[in-house]
């Protein structure tokens, strides 16, 4: 019979630092990690992650440092429906910088026979600097239609 999982963590004999996508020790394990070599990043699929830290009996070592960073993915919903005569759409976050991963969907809703003028106030997106041709970007951008786009809604 194969020992389980929590098992071999007990029969370890070293130092290791164990790290789990979730918040606890039956989270699926991102990885386990012993010796002096640092792991590359490591990034969680949600708002939770477990790190745990074991040592032996034995030999010790300077331990670890590392630096975490929490961000905001774009699950949050950012899109909305502007039904107004006149407003401002700012992107999440305006005037400070705007969560990484976003997929905002802004629509200006007007009446039959109705005309929507735009006039940007602002404009900074991640810059692009080998971009071919004007709305040939990579990274941050923003398209604009006239009508909704198949597929969009």
């Amino acid at each position: 019979m194969q020992p389980v999982e929590s098992d071999m963590i007990s029969m370890s004999r070293y130092d290791f630092i164990e790290i789990r996508d979730g918040d606890s020790e039956s989270a699926e394990l991102l990885g386990k990690h012993c010796g002096n070599i640092a792991p590359s990043t490591i990034t969680s699929s949600g708002s939770n992650i477990y790190i745990r830290f074991i040592s032996d009996y034995a030999r010790q070592g300077a331990g670890f440092s590392l630096r975490y960073e929490i961000f905001k993915t774009g699950s949050e919903d950012c899109s909305r429906n502007f039904t107004n005569t006149n407003g401002t759409i700012e992107s999440p976050g305006y005037p400070d910088k705007y969560p990484h991963n976003l997929d905002c969907v802004f629509t200006i809703l007007a009446k039959p026979k109705m005309e929507i003028i735009l006039h940007f106030l602002t404009f900074d997106l991640e810059h692009d600097p080998l971009q071919v041709a004007e709305g040939d970007c990579k990274y941050d951008w923003l398209d604009i239609w006239d009508g909704i786009p198949y597929g969009k809604m």
